[in-house]
């Protein structure tokens, strides 16, 4: 808890405070931080950077560990992209949080922070990744960002590693939360993403083996085992494998 406040206390210099907020901060640097306590192997992405206000929480929790894990950020840096069929309502326009490169290193510079390894492009077209990935932080707001990201971090998940959503369930950026549950759909994947705070859910991925005796559940239950006190996904655990005692499914 010292090292969590350590992180979330420093002095920041934002070149958009609106775009995260202090919960969401605090939701994110403990994920990370849990998969650096735990030892999980790989590197650490963030797919849809913007200027870099949530980058530099993300390097502020590796500086604070010492550790040796990359950062690798991606963005278009031209903005939103083309809408999906879902977000045709939503109000949202392509092109939207246009910004640059330049803008994102300076906010970094800015904040006494080494910056992270940056890469330009959609994230469909995204062909360098680390060999395997710990945390990946997903805020791409549309549909197809997040489907493309998905697409491209989940195979290189280690086990252990979680993958973190912003704007999840927002109604104004109904893309993210479909995207994900399509691509969990078409993927046959059984690991479900649980709310960490407001917009904000993380997914882990993958079982660790425990160092204490797991936590039982029905075999239509995915429990993810290990030391892990990611508070919303032990809460979502614990709630439905008490519900699945209780009902005898």
């Amino acid at each position: 808890m010292n090292k969590l406040n350590e992180i979330l206390s420093q002095e920041d210099i934002p070149v958009d405070a609106g775009m995260i907020n202090n919960e969401q901060k605090r939701e994110l640097v403990q994920a990370l931080s849990e998969v650096l306590d735990a030892g999980v192997e790989g590197d650490v992405v963030e797919l849809g950077c913007y200027v870099g206000e949530s980058s530099k929480m993300l390097r502020r929790t590796l500086n604070a560990y010492y550790s040796e894990k990359q950062l690798y950020v991606y963005d278009s840096f031209e903005g939103l992209p083309p809408l999906h069929d879902c977000e045709k309502n939503c109000g949202w326009k392509p092109g939207t949080l246009k910004t640059s490169r330049e803008i994102l290193v300076k906010n970094f510079i800015d904040n006494r922070l080494a910056p992270p390894i940056i890469h330009k492009g959609w994230f469909k077209d995204i062909t360098r990744l680390p060999d395997k990935i710990c945390f990946a932080f997903l805020d791409g707001d549309f549909y197809d960002s997040i489907f493309d990201g998905l697409n491209k971090v989940y195979s290189k998940m280690a086990d252990g590693g979680i993958i973190v959503f912003h704007d999840y369930g927002r109604a104004d950026l109904p893309g993210v939360e479909k995207a994900v549950a399509d691509f969990r759909k078409i993927n046959n994947i059984s690991y479900e993403p649980v709310k960490l705070t407001e917009q904000l859910w993380g997914m882990v991925i993958g079982d660790r083996k425990p160092s204490t005796p797991a936590v039982t559940s029905n075999p239509k239950l995915t429990v993810v085992t290990g030391i892990w006190n990611l508070r919303s996904i032990k809460r979502a655990i614990t709630s439905r494998t008490r519900s699945s005692t209780q009902t005898g499914v």
